[in-house]
């Protein structure tokens, strides 16, 4: 991309960049000890800068953020850019291509990090087909450097059709002049402007009130406030699904009892500062249409018990609650979750430690203690899933040292369990009824290569000679089992790195002469297509699990 010089003198508050570093203006003028005029810039990327607004003991200008994000740079700085037009942007990613119409290009694949290269024939005749630049309905600008609307109207005579646009990590610098983009997109839906930094005028901002169809709108690491956040709702009453992660919130307490964001189904939290349960969910309590609420990556490490107020369960539509990579440690969480949240049918809750610490039991303890859930960390929950969960809870309980009231304070959902399968003694023979005797005994071998298919046990290579038993659920989902045997065999494979396979070790069937065979048959158990299924679709009781980690 060509940098651009401003043709006009820069401003304060006005957005710049050199290549991917992009900062806000935050001073102009003379710097002690230094000939001729200077820009004191505020970098979004705080290692970018040297100071904080100040040198040699004179502030020129604070900074929003903390550090030292700032530093001072020429007004005609080389690869210094003031941005560009939205059109000039449009037409230069959509419509400019300068290669041979009938000839290839060298493409590389954005997700191999330069490291696959592919031809691609004629692409340049694929970018022509898209020079039509009024029949786009989905447009990212991403990183494209604009600036603003442009000449007046500018984009309102190009009569464009855009449902779709991505205007992240570009140079607009106020909510004026993406108003005045909106307004110009009749049938914009869904708008993304992640890490932008701009200019909030409220007075500004609400004369634009009500404009166009938004029903989608991103606005993760935009540094704005949470009063800034609750006046978009007002002005953009359509929104269905607002992102607002990484914007530094610790609480989402709203500046008026007023509604906002009447029509939301969907809010992103997520790598936010939130470590307040309760004040969160009673700010939700607004949004009356919420169904699914994104907190990953925040502060919450308690879930406490609600007070009454809190308990009407028409207050609360929740249906899905994503924790993942939060602090909550103790099931108590988990009981006074289900008080909160009556409706919650899909729990992502990777990552806590809670579920770390509890890998094998996690799934059914929590699937026994939330009654409505169906989908937990990403996985269906059958009925009978469900019936061997509550079974196994019941019996945790039962062989707990705990009675009495106390047992119904620390598992409200006891007497419930208790109604529908029947009070469980820990000492009980096996029968027909008793979750013991539904358990299903597998052992566990780590493997060093892939086995082939037909065998002997002693010939799959491994480097633990002795294999480990462990008990499961045959309802147990693969996802699950891959969890419990891997913490069996003590090994905590890399997330991004290490790849998992499992087998299914089966016995031979007997031999002609009725002799049982030595044999085992193996077969791979595909976690991508099948980790939902049920256990017992492979499996059975004394069968083996191998493990390989490649």
């Amino acid at each position: 991309m060509n940098h651009i010089h401003c043709m006009l003198p820069p401003a304060i508050n006005q957005r710049v960049a050199i290549f991917s570093d992009i900062g806000t203006i935050r001073y102009i003028g003379q710097v002690a000890g230094y000939s001729g005029q200077w820009l004191g810039v505020e970098w979004d990327n705080p290692t970018r800068g040297k100071h904080d607004g100040s040198k040699d003991n004179i502030r020129y200008f604070a900074c929003k953020a903390g550090g030292n994000p700032a530093s001072f740079i020429r007004p005609s700085a080389a690869n210094l850019s003031y941005g560009r037009p939205f059109i000039e942007a449009l037409i230069g990613k959509y419509v400019d291509a300068t290669e041979d119409m009938k000839g290839t290009e060298k493409v590389i694949l954005g997700s191999s990090a330069g490291a696959i290269e592919v031809e691609a024939p004629r692409l340049a005749s694929v970018r022509h087909r898209l020079a039509n630049i009024e029949r786009l309905r989905i447009v990212s600008l991403d990183g494209q450097e604009v600036n603003g609307q442009g000449d007046d109207g500018a984009i309102a005579n190009r009569s464009l059709q855009i449902e779709a646009l991505d205007l992240s990590r570009n140079l607009l610098s106020g909510w004026d002049q993406v108003m005045r983009i909106l307004q110009q997109l009749p049938r914009l839906k869904s708008l993304s402007l992640n890490d932008n930094r701009l200019t909030f005028v409220e007075e500004e901002i609400c004369q634009f009130q009500g404009i166009g169809k938004l029903e989608e709108l991103q606005l993760n690491n935009t540094s704005l406030s949470v009063a800034e956040v609750y006046v978009l709702g007002c002005v953009f009453p359509l929104l269905k699904h607002l992102e607002i992660g990484s914007c530094g919130f610790e609480s989402l307490e709203w500046p008026s009892k007023e509604p906002a964001f009447v029509r939301l189904e969907t809010l992103n939290l997520a790598s936010n500062k939130i470590s307040s349960w309760a004040s969160l969910l009673r700010a939700t309590r607004a949004l009356i249409t919420l169904q699914s609420l994104i907190l990953a990556d925040n502060a919450i490490a308690e879930i406490p018990w609600p007070d009454k107020s809190d308990l009407d369960p028409s207050a609360s539509s929740l249906q899905h609650l994503s924790l993942i990579q939060n602090q909550i440690h103790a099931w108590g969480s988990i009981d006074a979750m289900s008080a909160w949240l009556p409706k919650l049918r899909n729990l992502s809750i990777q990552e806590t430690p809670l579920v770390e610490e509890n890998a094998g039991d996690a799934r059914a303890l929590m699937i026994a203690r939330l009654p409505v859930l169906s989908i937990w960390n990403g996985s269906s929950v059958s009925l009978s899933e469900r019936r061997d969960s509550e079974l196994f809870y019941l019996s945790s309980v039962a062989k707990s040292s705990i009675s009495g009231d106390v047992r119904i304070k620390d598992h409200p959902r006891w007497p419930v369990l208790c109604s529908q399968h029947g009070t469980p003694e820990a000492e009980r023979p096996s029968g027909p009824d008793n979750l013991n005797s539904r358990l299903m005994e597998l052992y566990v071998q780590l493997l060093t290569a892939p086995p082939p298919r037909d065998c002997t046990a002693a010939s799959l290579t491994s480097d633990k000679p002795v294999a480990t038993t462990i008990k499961v659920l045959p309802s147990m989902t693969l996802k699950t089992l891959q969890i419990k045997a891997l913490k069996a065999i003590k090994i905590t494979p890399g997330r991004s790195t290490t790849a998992v396979k499992l087998y299914a070790i089966l016995h031979a069937p007997p031999s002609d002469s009725g002799h049982p065979s030595k044999h085992v048959v193996v077969r791979e158990m595909d976690m991508d297509a099948d980790g939902r299924k049920e256990i017992d679709f492979w499996l059975e009781n004394g069968s083996g699990v191998g493990i390989l980690i490649e």
